[in-house]
């Protein structure tokens, strides 16, 4: 089986339990939890998900339970987790190495799996939060100046202007449109803009693009946030339905005549990821060593 197939299977495998573990842990139905664990047992590289860590909604590591990490990919790749890091998951018998571009106190910036290009990476918040319409007000500073150097190395590093976009959840529920509910902004090197047309079924509003705004407009929905390379940014809230799951990475895929696939659970690519990493930290540390 190839490199590819074999990633494909690991990360639908992971997907799947975790889904029907979180599920059942939702339910209060530890008694199930623990049978379907002993049924299963499902174990790639060091990565084991035993009974009693699916009942308390846990990972393990080589059997040994995190009793502190929530159980999110992003949560533990930013902390340097290498039983909680989807890439280095998908990446076994690699030494684990933390793929963190860049970061500062409230935010992280790590690759993003499936890249629709060079470069593309996501700009997380460190609190486990599930949009960054919900940031607290006291770190919108913070995010402006981080944004700001990550899309000024972006375009040094690759020489394209960037696209910044976030599927962002809605305050309450228990959908997740984007497979991770961990809020994450996607910036990628595009090195064109999108017209005022883009998507033109989507009832876009131009804002400020504070986050305090997009809040005011949003309402606790959900909804599809972009801010072109021109400074334009653009909100739509959803409506009852909800949009679809990477609705952005499908429609920007076709809109830019991407080559890559759109959807990142075909095609995750992690030694894409873990390039981009490679290439951003080398880069970015030669310029500041100059």
């Amino acid at each position: 089986m190839s490199e590819l197939a074999n990633n494909r299977a690991r990360l639908l495998a992971l997907t799947l339990w975790r889904d029907v573990a979180q599920l059942l842990i939702l339910s209060h139905n530890a008694a199930k939890v623990g049978r379907l664990a002993t049924l299963l047992q499902v174990t790639y590289g060091n990565r084991v998900m035993t009974a009693t860590a699916a009942q308390r909604g846990l990972l393990s590591y080589n059997g040994r339970p995190d009793m502190t990490l929530p159980r999110c990919y992003f949560c533990g790749q930013i902390a340097g987790r290498p039983d909680c890091d989807l890439i280095a998951q998908m990446l076994p018998g690699e030494k684990y190495v933390r793929r963190v571009l860049c970061e500062s106190e409230s935010f992280a910036v790590i690759p993003s799996l499936g890249p629709l290009a060079e470069g593309h990476v996501l700009l997380c918040t460190r609190e486990h939060l599930r949009s960054f319409a919900g940031l607290d007000p006291d770190c919108h500073s913070e995010y402006q100046a981080i944004k700001v150097r990550l899309r000024h190395e972006l375009e040094a590093v690759y020489g394209k202007a960037t696209l910044v976009f976030e599927h962002g959840m809605a305050i309450e529920g228990d959908r997740v449109p984007c497979t991770v509910d961990h809020a994450h902004m996607h910036f990628l090197p595009l090195g064109q803009t999108l017209s005022s047309g883009f998507i033109p079924s989507i009832d876009w509003r131009v804002f400020d693009g504070s986050f305090t705004e997009a809040n005011r407009i949003t309402a606790g929905r959900e909804y599809l946030l972009v801010e072109t390379a021109d400074g334009i940014s653009r909100i739509a809230p959803s409506g009852a339905a909800g949009f679809e799951s990477q609705f952005l990475r499908k429609a920007i895929t076709a809109y830019a005549g991407l080559a890559r696939k759109w959807n990142w659970r075909e095609a995750p690519d992690p030694r894409a990821a873990h390039l981009a990493w490679e290439r951003f930290t080398m880069q970015t540390e030669e310029v500041s060593g100059l």
